[in-house]
């Protein structure tokens, strides 16, 4: 009898590790006022096979061995420095370094409009190479935030299987990279930033999203949330604590402008709140999560329609104790003039909108423009050109990619 072949089993993709499916939280960081500073590789010294990557001298062989290689029968040779005495060997030298930043300023030069196989096969570095110098490049320990009262912008982003937060205080980024969004996720992301931060009543700045009220009040509990929606326009919810006591205040944005919304007329005029004017506001004890909007203006339905889709009301924890104009309202509630006042300090002459906490996430079309297919890490490569504003002129985005070729080279463990 013929034997039955079994059928092989197909070849599957090898996964990049934690670089395309993370597993844990990844950090990333952006500095918006000294960008990038990295040094530059030495210049040689003298004459010689191999020069030291760190002073640039000459070295002098010292024996030779095949640990740096697996399976392989070649020997690599060692050298130890002149000057400084560090050892090193052929693959680690500075002609060797110098080699790889110039193909991996290629490959990122090519990253930023094209797709990353074509840049690993036109550079000549292999995948996870290519991979593996994205993930040095873009690591960077965040500094102090010197700031009495920062303004964090925090808001999320899907791409695929992969959730980004991105907060922004100051001119600090940071980038996270989890897996999906919720009240841990965004904990996670403001305990990060309150490492960094040097006050704990900061103004937080988010979408309608609910996961951030707890999750700002757990962190930040003296802090002032003020919450935008992206369907119910116009209306701004602010969450601040008195006397261990949450309340919130609902006001529209064009409170804040200068000449009352005449630049912004139409914005004004597509204002969705029951508030009649800019003049009024609500004001709840507890925190009031879900907005209200303007009361339909279609025909109502028969009453058998209306009990066949009737909807338990839920036990709200929130209780409205005002509704009327700020003035009566900062007579009555004193302390709710100071919250106003400092919100009005940071959003004076503009119009409070998703837009600025979304700041971080304006390059979503150009990222998914040139199609990453989920790789995250490819899109956070680009994000770097796009907020250090180095994507639209050749000369700053070659120099800002020589720059993270440097960074990640040395980074590089061989």
């Amino acid at each position: 009898m013929k034997q039955k072949h079994k059928n092989k089993p197909r070849n599957k993709r090898r996964s990049k590790g934690i670089l395309r499916y993370p597993l844990k939280t990844r950090v990333f960081y952006i500095d918006l006022k000294h960008g990038i500073d990295v040094k530059p590789l030495p210049k040689p010294v003298g004459f010689g096979d191999a020069h030291c990557p760190s002073c640039g001298n000459r070295g002098v062989r010292k024996g030779s061995t095949t640990g740096y290689r697996k399976n392989c029968k070649n020997r690599v040779q060692k050298y130890r420095c002149i000057r400084c005495g560090r050892s090193f060997n052929q693959n680690t030298s500075l002609e060797a370094l110098e080699k790889l930043v110039e193909k991996a300023r290629k490959a990122f030069g090519k990253m930023v409009f094209g797709r990353i196989v074509d840049a690993s096969r036109e550079s000549g570095i292999s995948l996870n190479t290519l991979y593996t110098l994205i993930d040095r490049a873009l690591k960077a320990k965040p500094r102090r935030i010197r700031a009495d009262r920062p303004i964090i912008y925090i808001d999320d982003s899907g791409f695929g299987r992969y959730c980004m937060i991105g907060v922004k205080a100051g001119t600090h980024v940071f980038i996270f990279l989890l897996p999906s969004i919720n009240y841990l996720t965004a904990k996670t992301a403001l305990r990060y930033v309150r490492r960094y931060l040097g006050c704990i009543d900061p103004v937080v700045v988010s979408d309608g999203e609910k996961c951030y009220i707890d999750a700002v009040r757990n962190v930040f509990p003296d802090a002032i949330h003020v919450r935008q929606f992206h369907r119910k326009r116009g209306v701004v919810y602010i969450h601040f604590r008195h006397l261990e006591q949450v309340y919130t205040l609902i006001v529209r944005w064009d409170v804040f402008l200068k000449d009352g919304g005449g630049l912004w007329a139409r914005r004004v005029a597509r204002i969705d709140t029951p508030l009649q004017s800019s003049d009024h506001a609500y004001l709840y004890i507890g925190a009031k999560k879900n907005p209200r909007r303007l009361p339909c203006k279609r025909k109502r339905r028969s009453r058998r329609k209306r009990r066949r889709h009737r909807r338990k009301r839920r036990n709200s924890c929130a209780r409205r104790v005002f509704a009327g104009s700020l003035e009566d309202l900062f007579e009555r509630y004193s302390f709710c003039r100071d919250v106003f006042n400092r919100v009005g300090e940071a959003f004076r002459g503009r119009f409070i909108t998703s837009n600025w906490a979304e700041w971080c996430f304006q390059a979503k079309g150009y990222v998914c423009m040139f199609g990453i297919r989920g790789r995250a890490m490819l899109a956070l490569f680009r994000y770097y050109f796009y907020i250090l504003g180095a994507f639209r002129d050749e000369y700053s985005r070659d120099r800002l990619a020589m720059k993270l070729a440097i960074k990640a080279v040395k980074n590089y463990k061989h």
